[in-house]
């Protein structure tokens, strides 16, 4: 199958209104944001909160400052 550059713009012209329309859907939608947005966020929050200890702990390890 070749791929023409025709079909790549026809591709890149959906997945910017697929974006668009997820960004709609997430701050105005309340529903989508308690059951979804929310969720993420806790999760993202969980992960940064543990690579941030796994730092620290890895600069302590190696006799270095966090930060510097």
């Amino acid at each position: 199958m070749l791929i023409s550059q025709g079909l790549l713009r026809v591709a890149g012209a959906i997945a910017a209104f697929t974006g668009l329309y997820y960004a709609i859907a997430v701050l105005t939608d309340a529903t989508y944001r308690e059951e979804f947005l929310d969720e993420l966020t806790t999760e993202m929050r969980t992960t940064f909160k543990a690579r941030a200890e796994y730092l620290r702990l890895r600069a302590a390890a190696d006799g270095a400052v966090p930060g510097s």
